[in-house]
């Protein structure tokens, strides 16, 4: 899955990921076509947490004739600063990022005391589940707020994921394209079936075993992929959102 040709697709989104093996860490990227169906792109062996890694992975992509069906590119990922880095290194304005709010939730609840963690999910899953980006903006700080009075801690964590939770809410996406396009779950289902086919190995010593490993069962899972839940007119709104336009030419010159 590293080395084949991407033009017979032409992309709308792309997920970013990274899971830990036998103490090294796996970084993959799926794609979400115009059709709205899932496409495993690549995966390379290094920290999600090293900029330069990303950057190779989506460089190589480019490589292999990635085609962008618009003129901007969702991105969804987990909240990674080295995933962000290597995004807007790559691809720059053209790079929409909708952060996947299952990860700050987690993360916020992390910084409050445990009493908090059903109310400050529940605030958040509102903030997410409303349609007008005025009138999500509006629940955002209100929870920010709520936050502040708890912990500055975990209102910083809100805070610093801003405006790039409610990137789906300015495109106007909503209904269950919003939600299969709001969380990584998509890319973490991948490598939940990675780990059950692999639970069994004991030795991961061998250079970049882990990636052949995960390749094999990536490519053996490919014919079980789903389109992404959401209507035919969910998707075309997405596109006419990200503005159609081929732009892969200028991102490879």
């Amino acid at each position: 899955m590293n080395h084949s040709d991407l033009s017979e697709h032409s992309f709308l989104g792309l997920v970013l990921d990274g899971i830990e093996v036998a103490g090294k860490t796996v970084v993959a990227c799926l794609g979400i076509t115009a059709e709205l169906k899932k496409v495993p792109l690549g995966l390379r062996e290094g920290s999600s947490e090293n900029a330069e890694v990303v950057k190779d992975l989506l460089s190589s992509l480019v490589e292999r004739n990635l085609t962008f069906a618009c003129e901007n590119i969702l991105v969804l990922l987990d909240g990674s600063k080295a995933l962000n880095k290597a995004i807007k290194a790559t691809f720059g304005s053209a790079a929409l990022i909708q952060r996947c709010w299952l990860h700050k939730d987690r993360n916020i609840k992390s910084y409050l005391p445990k009493q908090y963690h059903q109310a400050a999910h529940r605030k958040l899953k509102l903030v997410m589940s409303i349609n007008s980006y005025t009138n999500a903006k509006a629940e955002y700080k209100k929870l920010f707020k709520w936050l502040e009075n708890i912990s500055v801690d975990a209102a910083s964590s809100l805070e610093e994921a801003g405006e790039e939770l409610l990137t789906l809410h300015k495109l106007g996406v909503t209904g269950e394209l919003r939600k299969s396009l709001s969380s990584t779950n998509m890319i973490e289902s991948l490598f939940s079936n990675a780990r059950a086919s692999t639970r069994r190995v004991k030795n991961w010593n061998q250079p970049g075993q882990s990636l052949r490993w995960f390749a094999t069962v990536i490519d053996n899972c490919k014919t079980k992929f789903k389109r992404l839940r959401g209507t035919v007119s969910q998707g075309q709104l997405l596109i006419k959102a990200l503005k159609p336009k081929l732009i892969i030419e200028s991102l490879a010159a």
